[in-house]
């Protein structure tokens, strides 16, 4: 049987603009709040209603608390998602800033490397996701990307679950994607009459790099699977001095590629 949907609806790209958009929201509306880092680990969010430079820090917590420190027990000051305090010694050090729970952003770039029926190919992709960070072992998300193959280009619509190894600077990092990739625009070559897209899955592994302002960096290497039904009327001419022979062909096609892939999260 073959795995692919051809009634999938078409308003589904919609409805993942739309989760976007609104995950893009809830994370303008967390930026707008105080943040502190504390050299336990733990960021505290509020609003900064009284700091004595030298002395203390009062705070009102999201929860309408307050919370008074002390200037030694912190270690970055965001205001309105601006860093304005980072200590001498931590900045020497390039202190380490951890993803709390939270909404997190990224963006990939990666090669992909295949065959098709003319030899070795190689093709740039793009990704954009966003989700939940759980904890530094565990975050889950939604994406969407676009992906050319000799039938024209794809866009994965996928679930994703990712997460590090290790609480460290630079860390093993893993990732799984699966969805179900769209058709977007037909190839020049061999076009298909008719295609319909099928599942998708990509699965890797790599090595990320946590920066002190909550950037990461991730460079991965995985494997991706791209499933269809195509139906062709293929061109032939067994001599050039006749008309074409029309070939038709039809069934499921897989995808196979090695993808190497740059993130970057925030």
């Amino acid at each position: 049987m073959p795995l692919f949907m051809p009634n999938l609806p078409k308003y589904i790209g919609l409805i993942l603009i739309i989760l976007c958009y609104s995950i893009n929201s809830l994370v303008a509306q967390k930026a707008i709040q105080d943040e502190l880092l504390l050299k336990t680990g733990e960021t505290l969010y509020g609003q900064i209603i009284e700091q004595v430079p030298g002395e203390y820090i009062k705070l009102v917590l999201n929860d309408g608390s307050e919370k008074t420190l002390s200037p030694d027990e912190v270690v970055l000051i965001k205001k309105r998602g601006d860093i304005i305090s980072l200590s001498k010694k931590d900045r020497k050090k390039g202190a380490t800033t951890f993803r709390e729970k939270g909404l997190y952003h990224l963006f990939s770039m990666g090669y992909a490397f295949g065959q098709n029926q003319w030899g070795g190919v190689t093709n740039v992709t793009y990704h954009y996701s966003a989700g939940y960070h759980i904890n530094q072992y565990l975050n889950a998300g939604i994406g969407i990307g676009l992906e050319p193959y000799d039938i024209g280009l794809i866009t994965p619509l996928y679930a994703e679950v990712r997460g590090d190894l290790f609480k460290k600077k630079i860390t093993p990092h893993y990732f799984l994607r699966a969805g179900y990739g769209l058709p977007h625009i037909r190839g020049f070559w061999g076009i298909p009459d008719t295609i319909s897209g099928g599942l998708y899955y990509h699965a890797g592994a790599g090595l990320k790099i946590n920066t002190r302002r909550k950037f990461e960096f991730i460079t991965s290497l995985g494997f991706k699977q791209q499933y269809t039904y195509q139906i062709r009327n293929e061109q032939v001419w067994v001599d050039w001095n006749s008309d074409p022979t029309i070939i038709r062909s039809e069934g499921s096609r897989i995808y196979n590629r090695i993808v190497l892939q740059f993130d970057f999260a925030f």
